[in-house]
C-alpha cells in the first residue's frame, strides 16, 4: 500500500461473487435483501470508495474508514440485482471478469466441475485412465450419486493445486464422461453488458482468462497470457 495511505493500514476490501434471489444448489448467491442490508450498514459506518480511486488518486482523508467493494468472475446477476442496489446507494465497485467466460458465455471451470458431479446420472468414470492422477482419485465407479458428490469436493481442491495443463486434460475427460449434463448457459455477462456498466461507473478489471490458479501455471508464456 502506498505510504500516503498508511493512515488506513486496515482498509477493508469486500469481495462478492453473485447476488440473486434465485437459489442455486451448486453455489447459492447472496440474496439481494441481504446485500442491501450490507450496503446500508456501509452507508452508516464507512466511506465506500472505488479501488482505482483509493489507490491511484491523490490521498484523501475520510470521515469514516474506507471500504472498497469488489466482485469476481462476471456473473449476469450483477447487472440484474447487484448493480441496481449499488446505484441506489451511489456506491462504486470493481468487477473483475474471467474473459474466457465472457467470450463463451459459460461459467468458470470450478462451477462446471460442480455441475457435472451434481447433475449427471452416471456413476462410472474414466478417471482411472488418467495415469498422472494420484491413486486415490483414479477410481472406476461410485456406488451412489451422494458418494460421487462427496468425492468431488476433495477432488476440486486437488485440481486447484495441479498444473493447468493437467487440470485441462481432466476437465475435458469429465465433460466427455458426464455427457448427459448440458453446459450452464445464461449465467455470465456479455461484453455489451460489461461495457454498459463500465460506462455507468463500474471499474472493470481482469480476473484472468480461464480462472486458472496462477501458481499452478508452469509455462511463463502461458502465465503472461
Amino acid at each position: 500500500m502506498p505510504d500516503h495511505h498508511n493512515q488506513y493500514k486496515r482498509v477493508k476490501i469486500v469481495l462478492f461473487h453473485r447476488i440473486s434471489p434465485k437459489r442455486d444448489l451448486l453455489w447459492d448467491p447472496i440474496d439481494p435483501k441481504l446485500f442491501e442490508q450490507i450496503l446500508k450498514y456501509f452507508s452508516k459506518r464507512s466511506t465506500v470508495v472505488g479501488l482505482d480511486e483509493y489507490f491511484l488518486s491523490p490521498p484523501a482523508k475520510y470521515k469514516k474508514p474506507p471500504v472498497i467493494i469488489t466482485f469476481d468472475d462476471g456473473y449476469k446477476d450483477f447487472i440484474e440485482y447487484g448493480f441496481p442496489i449499488l446505484k441506489k446507494y451511489s456506491f462504486s465497485a470493481s468487477l473483475f471478469v474471467v474473459t474466457d467466460c465472457i467470450d463463451k458465455g459459460l461459467p468458470t471451470w470450478t462451477y462446471t466441475l460442480d455441475q457435472l458431479f451434481f447433475y449427471s446420472k452416471k456413476l462410472e468414470t474414466k478417471l482411472a485412465d488418467i495415469d498422472f492422477l494420484e491413486s486415490k482419485y483414479r477410481i472406476k465407479k461410485w456406488a451412489t450419486i451422494e458418494e460421487r458428490i462427496n468425492f468431488s469436493k476433495n477432488f476440486k481442491q486437488y485440481l486447484k493445486k495441479i498444473p493447468g495443463k493437467s487440470r485441462n486434460i481432466i476437465m475435458k475427460s469429465l465433460q466427455e464422461n458426464f455427457d448427459d449434463v448440458n453446459p450452464a448457459t445464461g449465467l455470465m455477462l456479455s461484453w455489451d453488458e460489461v461495457r454498459q456498466i463500465q460506462a455507468e461507473g463500474i471499474h472493470i478489471g481482469s480476473h484472468t482468462v480461464t480462472h486458472s490458479p496462477l501458481a499452478t501455471i508452469e509455462n511463463e508464456g502461458e502465465l503472461e497470457y
